[in-house]
C-alpha cells in the first residue's frame, strides 16, 4: 500500500539496512527517499525524524541530521529524546563541533545515565577536545555498564596510547576490545594499533 506511510517508512529502513550490510551507497539512497517520503505523509512519529537523523550522519550530511533531530526533540509526544540527541551529538562531532556535541550528549545522560553508545560519543567528543583523564573516566562508565561491547575499550586505548601516552594500559584496552569482537571491524583495527604500539616497543 503506497499510502501507508508506515509501510513507506519500513521500506526505508529496509533499504537503508540492505545497503549498509552490502555496503551499497544506491541502496541507503534509495532508504532515504522512502523515510523522507513518510515523514511528509505524516509527521507524528518523533522516532521517524530521529531515523532520519541517524542516517543522514551516515551520509555525512550533519546539517541535515541535526535539523531532522530537532524536529524529532521538539515533538511533545517524544517517549525516547536521549537517542535524537545522541544523534546529534554524534553529527557535531563530525562536523568538528565538540563542545555543541557535549551539550546534546550531556542532556542525553541526564535522561538516561546508562546508555552507553551515549557515553562512548561523550568520550570521542572529550577525545576531540584534549580532555584525556574526562574521556578516559567516561569510556570506564561505558566499560562498567556495558562490559561486552568492543567500542568503549577500543577507543579507551586510543586515547589512553595518543593522549596520554600510556602503552602499557592502553594495549590492555585494545586487547579487551580485540577479545571482544576478533572478527569485527572494531577488532581489526585495535589489533592494527595494538600491531604499531608493540612494534614500536622492540
Amino acid at each position: 500500500d503506497p499510502k501507508n506511510p508506515e509501510i513507506v517508512h519500513n521500506l526505508g529502513l529496509a533499504y537503508w539496512y540492505k545497503g549498509r550490510t552490502l555496503g551499497d551507497t544506491p541502496l541507503i539512497l534509495k532508504g532515504e527517499e522512502f523515510l523522507s517520503q513518510s515523514v511528509k505523509m505524516d509527521s507524528s512519529h518523533p522516532e521517524w525524524f530521529n531515523n532520519l537523523c541517524a542516517l543522514y550522519v551516515e551520509l555525512a550530511r550533519y546539517d541535515a541530521a541535526v535539523e531532522k533531530c530537532d524536529v524529532a526533540l521538539q515533538h511533545p509526544a517524544y517517549r525516547t529524546p536521549e537517542r535524537a540527541l545522541n544523534n546529534m551529538g554524534k553529527a557535531y562531532i563530525l562536523k568538528g563541533q565538540p563542545e555543541r556535541a557535549l551539550e546534546s550528549l550531556d542532556k542525553a545522560l541526564r535522561i538516561q545515565p546508562r546508555a552507553c553508545h551515549v557515553l562512548w560519543n561523550r568520550g570521542q567528543a572529550l577525545q576531540a577536545l584534549a580532555r584525556w583523564d574526562e574521556a578516559i573516566r567516561t569510556l570506564e562508565d561505558a566499560n562498567r555498564i556495558c562490559p561486552t561491547y568492543p567500542g568503549p575499550f577500543l577507543m579507551k586505548g586510543q586515547v589512553l596510547y595518543f593522549g596520554k601516552r600510556d602503552k602499557v594500559s592502553a594495549v590492555a584496552a585494545l586487547e579487551k576490545a580485540q577479545s571482544l569482537d576478533p572478527n569485527g571491524p572494531m577488532g581489526e583495527e585495535a589489533a592494527k594499533l595494538l600491531k604499531e604500539i608493540l612494534s614500536g616497543t622492540q
